[in-house]
């Protein structure tokens, strides 16, 4: 089925691929130092020097809305 908002009618299949690119360079970042366990994306310098030297991370944890 042709898709209405593109001018040609066609559609995208790169999009499901994104996805997969950057939990491979984030499973690479991790098997590179060791094994240690990024529980968010992206992963930015200052987080990778972080664990590196062991200091807690400068984000804080998500607050959940219990109500």
């Amino acid at each position: 089925m042709a898709d209405p908002s593109a001018p040609l009618g066609s559609r995208g299949i790169g999009e499901p691929l994104e996805g997969c690119a950057g939990a491979a360079l984030v499973c690479g970042i991790a098997d590179a130092m060791g094994g240690h366990y990024f529980n968010r994306t992206p992963v930015v310098p200052d987080m990778i020097v972080n664990a590196i030297a062991k200091r807690p991370q400068s984000y804080k944890a998500l607050a959940a809305n219990t109500q």
